[in-house]
């Protein structure tokens, strides 16, 4: 339902806190005895939580309320197993939950934010006390990936995926065709897909250990790439020397391999590999600009992803913001998933994407942007998805992940813009064609 707010009044982050609270709230009327999180799914009668969204409300609530983003951080350290890993769903009905009684069903993760979250608490508070304490616990759920999902057998330098579901994006079409023969069948029957989520299947039989099928899932490793940068950033400040280099060597010969490997010349954009090596470039989806939030990207790359993509209304620019599929995909009739996801924004992969504008001195398009996003949650609120022609809310409403525009508000918005109009200026001076 659209909103009828008057602009000089409506106050973002007081929204945010209200969805935020009420999802809170229903937790406690439910009689939910587990801690301090969010449930992210309002309306749905779900026993789960996910990883990637329990970090994205770390983050907003890292800037909105502080003492809570700790508790939900404690509590989604609850789910990590002996050996570093964190499952990428985790169990609202019991804080025992079946973590310990079964860890064959366990296998999946999400992209590794929870390092990008840990940082944002540090930040808001440039305490170091609870880094101290809990940045042991990242540490060894990226050493676990590193160690687990890089193979030794080749030079290949970037993590694989065990199933599409291990990135939240794109999970319903990304890399189908090849997992088709990966390690784990995508196409579980409905019956067998609802026991897996609410933890009573294992996929233990659904595994093949020999297959040597992998896929090098671009957005997964761009989130671990930049984890790697915020928690080499973190021990630094806590003094932690030795895993600080660890985690920029890490991030940096990653990074230089991705680069490399994952940047097609063909059509100036990344791509995920497969486990030849080669690049997948079947359907163009926004992930394929992720890598802008990368460090070391080369300037001339972020030029082709800004004016061949962000602004070309043949890809991505439209009147609202980014959406996850080009609109020059060409879909069959018969595919109404694909034809589903090109009418479909989702406000983290902006808020992603905003970041990375920034951060290299793109500040007019990552205004542009940013002003789009903010402005689709003052008409509609907060959706788990917009349209991308209509721009009204799809699938639930008062979805505590898109709270994370608050952090687009004050990164942009709550930034010096005489500074930020000087840096534009100095930046578009340098141009050859000026």
């Amino acid at each position: 339902m659209n909103k009828d707010f008057d602009d000089d009044l409506w106050d973002l982050k007081a929204d945010a806190i209200k969805v935020l609270k009420r999802n809170a709230l229903l937790h406690k009327d439910r009689n939910i005895n587990h801690g301090f999180n969010y449930k992210s799914l309002k309306f749905a009668n779900l026993k789960q939580y996910t990883l990637w969204n329990s970090c994205l409300n770390i983050i907003s609530n890292s800037l909105l309320n502080p003492k809570r983003a700790r508790e939900e951080f404690i509590y989604l350290l609850k789910n990590q197993q002996v050996n570093g890993f964190i499952r990428f769903y985790y169990y609202q009905h019991n804080e025992q939950s079946d973590i310990e009684k079964n860890s064959s069903n366990y296998s999946l993760t999400h992209p590794p934010l929870v390092a990008t979250a840990l940082r944002s608490i540090y930040d808001a508070t440039s305490k170091t006390d609870f880094i101290k304490s809990y940045a042991k616990y990242v540490n060894k759920y990226f050493d676990h990936l590193y160690e687990s999902r890089i193979s030794e057998d080749n030079n290949f330098l970037l993590l694989d995926i065990k199933h599409p579901l291990e990135n939240p994006i794109t999970n319903s079409f990304n890399h189908k065709q090849n997992f088709k023969k990966g390690k784990i069948r995508q196409n579980l029957k409905n019956s067998e897909s609802k026991k897996y989520l609410n933890g009573t299947l294992s996929l233990e039989g659904k595994i093949d250990k020999t297959n040597p099928n992998k896929v090098r899932d671009l957005f997964f490793n761009c989130i671990y790439i930049q984890g790697c940068y915020d928690l080499a950033y973190l021990c630094d400040q806590i003094g932690d020397n030795e895993q600080s280099t660890k985690f920029h060597q890490r991030a940096r010969k990653m990074e230089r391999f991705l680069i490399k490997n994952c940047w097609n010349r063909d059509d100036n954009l990344y791509y995920g590999l497969d486990d030849a090596g080669k690049i997948i470039n079947d359907i163009k989806t926004s992930c394929s600009l992720i890598p802008i939030i990368l460090d070391n990207i080369p300037n001339s790359h972020i030029h082709c992803l800004i004016d061949n993509y962000i602004l070309n209304e043949q890809e991505f620019y439209t009147e609202y913001p980014i959406p996850i599929l080009s609109q020059n995909v060409s879909i069959k009739n018969d595919n109404k998933k694909l034809k589903n996801s090109k009418e479909l924004i989702r406000l983290d992969l902006n808020w992603l994407i905003i970041r990375g504008l920034q951060k290299h001195g793109f500040y007019n398009v990552a205004m542009e942007l940013s002003q789009k996003t903010i402005d689709i949650v003052r008409k509609f609120g907060f959706w788990e998805y917009y349209h991308t022609h209509e721009g009204i809310g799809i699938g639930m409403s008062e979805y505590t992940p898109s709270t994370i525009i608050v952090d687009i508000e004050d990164k942009i918005f709550g930034s010096d813009l005489d500074f930020i109009f000087n840096q534009e200026w100095n930046r578009i001076k340098k141009l050859p064609d000026f």
